[in-house]
């Protein structure tokens, strides 16, 4: 408490500040994974939180994938080598209406030298959205990882499935756990230098079944 007065820390700061305390003392792995959660909550994204015309970024599927590519592979004009470089592969006239878009929106630019970069690390649609791009997006999404069974080769995938009958506390407990899952994953993948791949995480947990035998809206 006295550094966090002497420091003049925020409210936010000060919680923070005492949970990497307390993480450099955790010697269990369960609390240090939950306090490293809660670190990880408090630091907040890097993320540009979307707003407005920008959720048109999810009209189409592959549009962040194109931008995701736009940020490791040097790329000018040959859209028809960007769109193969997709998985499944699209047109080359998709791939440059992506880019359209996403030089339209701001999320990338012209280099002096012709290849387009990025103008944003990361994006994120924030807490609360109602886009129905965001909806028929995550909709899509789901198809492209059942495609992913047939397309791909186990060991470039990770896929599974379980059913777990829970009650409404520990669904909620669940809930959490994948939200600071996403942000454990935020943290590790800010760190990579070199990308050769963009890799995309569908996380699917849904009812499949309720004991009272009425489908719950």
């Amino acid at each position: 408490p006295r550094f966090v007065s002497y420091l003049k820390l925020s409210m936010t700061e000060a919680a923070y500040f005492e949970k990497l305390v307390a993480l450099g003392h955790s010697r269990k792995e369960a609390e240090t994974r939950a306090l490293f959660s809660e670190v990880l909550a408090l630091r907040g994204s890097k993320s540009k939180t979307l707003a407005g015309d920008e959720f048109e970024l999810y009209s189409q599927w592959h549009h962040t994938v194109i931008r995701a590519l736009l940020g490791i592979a040097h790329i000018k004009d040959d859209y028809e080598a960007l769109g193969k470089m997709v998985t499944p592969p699209i047109s080359a006239t998709q791939a440059k209406k992506s880019v359209e878009l996403l030089h339209r929106l701001g999320f990338t630019k012209r280099r002096s030298d012709g290849f387009w970069e990025l103008t944003d690390a990361s994006l994120t649609t924030g807490a609360s959205y109602s886009s129905m791009f965001v909806r028929a997006y995550q909709a899509e999404s789901m198809k492209l990882a059942v495609q992913s069974i047939d397309l791909h080769a186990k060991e470039l995938r990770d896929i599974s499935v379980v059913n777990m009958a829970v009650d409404e506390s520990a669904f909620r407990d669940c809930q959490e756990i994948i939200r600071a899952a996403r942000e454990e994953m935020r943290a590790r993948i800010e760190k990579v230098e070199d990308p050769d791949r963009v890799m995309r995480l569908a996380i699917a947990f849904f009812p499949v079944a309720f004991a009272s035998g009425g489908e719950k809206v």
